[in-house]
């Protein structure tokens, strides 16, 4: 099977039809986290230009955001800001800068905190809900599935609803910490239609 039928189905999984369908009318915020342990290195030239074809050039369109976590020692936010639209309290980007922050990043640690970025992702998904009707994407670019371990041990509920696709010494992690409450919702409407 191809991987772009692959990368469809499970962006459906996580984000509803009507959004990947090009006509979305509902914003996108995108938390992209990138193992930058020294892992990264030998992944880089595959792993840059698989984000930025499928995620930053074809899926964000204006008044989307996107926040890109360096996971290294620590887990740093290395840009963030919204596509062509201004949103209250965040900063103009675009694919060229975007480019340029993933092309810039260095590996440049032995380990990589997964775990705050996936909790920081996690705490802007609930934030955005509450506020905005917006959907919430959050992938991770993982060089090492040793680097993961912490995160599954320590806080098996971040990685407790998610999709992988492997790629030879990589892979691509969808995640969504919040989709039991959307999928309990839908469960309860689709119960009371039926009364």
């Amino acid at each position: 099977m191809k991987k772009i039928p692959v990368i469809i189905i499970l962006l459906s999984l996580l984000i509803p039809a009507a959004a990947l369908d090009g006509n979305r009318d509902i914003a996108l915020d995108l938390h992209l986290i990138i193992d930058n342990s020294i892992a990264f290195g030998y992944i880089k030239n595959d792993a840059v230009p698989w984000i930025l074809e499928h995620l930053i050039d074809s899926l964000l369109k204006d008044g989307d955001t996107v926040t890109i976590w360096a996971a290294s020692d620590r887990a740093v936010i290395v840009s963030s800001g919204s596509i062509g639209t201004a949103q209250a309290g965040s900063q103009l980007v675009d694919a060229a800068s975007i480019r340029r922050t993933l092309l810039d990043l260095e590996a440049n640690s032995r380990s990589a905190d997964f775990t705050s970025a996936l909790m920081e992702s996690s705490q802007r998904f609930a934030q955005n809900q509450r506020t905005q009707n917006r959907l919430s994407l959050t992938v991770m670019v993982v060089a090492s599935a040793i680097s993961m371990e912490p995160v599954i041990r320590l806080h098996p509920q971040l990685m407790r609803w998610s999709r992988t696709l492997h790629y030879e010494g990589w892979q691509v992690l969808f995640v969504d910490p919040h989709i039991d409450n959307r999928v309990q919702q839908a469960a309860q409407a689709y119960m009371n239609s039926l009364q």
